[in-house]
This record gives structure tokens, C-alpha cells and sequence, in this order.
């Protein structure tokens, strides 16, 4: 009977034992995953809260996760907001991916244009809040129309700004961002350059108001098709839909021409737009008409 007691007793003690052991090795991998930055913590009913290590969020990593997660409604893992892709002055580039966030800057002197070229139909919308909450102006033109928008620089002063394409199922569409732009002069001839990739190349001019202007857009090789979009210099945004005056009538490698009158004083935005994806040398000529004799 003593013997049976002291087996039953024995065996008790090694489950103690072997029960302590692993608790101390668990507590020990918990304080070195702690030390190593790599551990994530979860409140139930609340989101996960990660400890980082050099700036890298281990959430992104997929680490392991630590603690009963939550309600049963809720997810142990969050997808994160994504950071906006800085755009380069005049520097097309090819994306993807919808949503997609983007950032761009503004100069106090000049007009910008941010403008896409989808090859299906997605919409571009731009706001000064990262999180959209309040975008100022949008275009959602159908299709592969190039859908762009306008900031006066001259209204918001220097920024950083945001532009978000959306609506669609993923495809590759061109983005593309100008704001370092050519001032041209009223009865001087500005000449410049389109290739394929590029969406739309901006310019602004100082006008007068209560006098009639003539816009010339000559394109004097190649096969691109340009279109017209003028915004007055009071505006502070626009977008292909709203522009004060546009022209494209004339096709691949055809020219165009605007006669207006303009009721503000000014620096105008000229947003001149690659219709085709085409390429070729352009002129912008801008003047008053003639006088007729009397």
C-alpha cells in the first residue's frame, strides 16, 4: 500500500515539475520576443497595437500575435492606410493598383495638373487632407478618357497636396504631375515637347481683363492630338469638366485655336492634354486680335 502511495506521489510531482518547466520556458520566449521588438499585443474590442523596432511596423510583417483577440466580430489584423506614392514634377509613371494615393507639390507662382491616362475607366480626385476627407475637385469621365484636375498655386500657396485614382477593377493607367511650369508672354511664341507616356504638359499666362485673346496651338510635327483647356486666374481648382474654355476639334496632329474674352486680370492656367498617347513638337501662341482699319 506504501508503495502504491509513493508512485501515485512521485508522478504527481513530475507533472508539477514538467507543468513548471513550461511555463518557464514560455515566459522566457515571451521576455526575449518582447526584448526583440517583435511582439504584438491585442485589447479585446480594441485594434491591435504593435511595438516597433528602427521604424519597421512588425503588423506588416505578419508577426505572431499575442492575446485573445477580441470580440468574435472582430479581425486580429488591420489593413493599414496606404502611404501616399510621391509624384516627380513632369514625370509620368505607370500604376495598377485602386484605390492609390499620391502625393504632388504646389508652387505659390504657378498653375499644377495632375492628370491619368487608364487604359479602362478609373476617376482622379485630389484634396489638401491625406485622408480625403474632402476632396476639392474630381474627374470621372468614362472609359480611357484622360481625366485631369487644376490647382491655382497662386490661391493656395506652397503645398503638398494629394490626388487619389479610384473606380475600377485594377489596370494600368499613367499618372502624371506638372507644377513647375513656363510662363508665356502675350504675342511671344512659347514651343515645346510631347512624348507618349506623357498625359498633359501645363503653362500659364498673365491676361488682362475685358480684352479678347486668340490661343494658337500649333503642333508642327508628330502625330499627337492635343486638347485646349483654359482656367481663369481667379479659380482656385477645375478639372476637364469645368474648364472656362477648351478646344479639340482638329484630331491627330491637327492645331487648334480659341478666340476669348476674359473678365479677370491675371495669371491664366493652360492645361494642354495628350489625347492619343501620340508625340510631336507644339507651339502656344497667344495674342490680341488686329486692330481694323478705319
Amino acid at each position: 500500500m506504501h508503495q502504491k502511495l509513493n508512485k501515485i506521489s512521485n508522478s504527481r510531482a513530475k507533472i508539477c515539475s514538467k507543468s513548471q518547466t513550461a511555463l518557464l520556458g514560455a515566459t522566457i520566449l515571451l521576455l526575449l520576443m518582447m526584448l526583440a521588438g517583435r511582439l504584438v499585443m491585442a485589447t479585446p474590442g480594441e485594434p491591435l497595437h504593435t511595438i516597433q523596432q528602427d521604424s519597421v511596423s512588425i503588423t506588416d510583417k505578419k508577426e505572431i500575435v499575442v492575446g485573445f483577440a477580441a470580440r468574435g466580430d472582430a479581425s486580429p489584423t488591420q489593413t493599414p492606410t496606404p502611404t501616399p506614392i510621391p509624384l516627380s514634377n513632369d514625370t509620368p509613371v505607370i500604376f495598377s493598383e485602386i484605390p492609390r494615393n499620391f502625393s504632388f507639390s504646389i508652387h505659390n507662382h504657378d498653375w499644377c495638373g495632375v492628370g491619368i491616362y487608364p487604359t479602362t475607366d478609373h476617376d482622379i480626385q485630389i484634396d489638401n487632407n491625406s485622408d480625403f476627407s474632402s476632396p476639392y475637385a474630381s474627374s470621372t469621365f468614362g472609359a480611357s478618357t484622360r481625366d485631369f484636375v487644376v490647382s491655382n498655386g497662386h490661391q493656395w500657396g506652397d503645398a503638398t497636396h494629394y490626388a487619389q485614382v479610384y473606380y475600377g477593377s485594377p489596370s494600368n493607367y499613367t499618372i502624371e504631375a506638372e507644377w513647375d511650369i513656363p510662363n508665356i508672354s502675350v504675342g511671344s511664341r512659347y514651343s515645346g515637347t510631347i512624348s507618349r507616356g506623357e498625359v498633359l504638359d501645363m503653362c500659364e499666362i498673365t491676361l488682362s481683363a475685358g480684352q479678347q485673346y486668340t490661343l494658337e496651338a500649333d503642333v508642327s510635327s508628330g502625330d499627337v492630338d492635343l486638347a485646349v483647356f483654359i482656367f481663369k486666374a481667379d479659380r482656385q481648382q477645375g478639372s476637364r469638366s469645368d474648364a472656362d474654355w477648351d478646344k479639340n476639334s482638329t484630331g491627330s496632329g491637327g492645331d487648334e485655336s480659341i478666340t476669348f474674352t476674359t473678365d479677370r486680370t491675371g495669371d491664366h492656367g493652360i492645361a494642354l492634354i495628350n489625347e492619343n498617347d501620340g508625340s510631336g513638337e507644339y507651339s502656344i501662341l497667344v495674342s490680341t486680335p488686329t486692330p481694323t482699319p478705319t
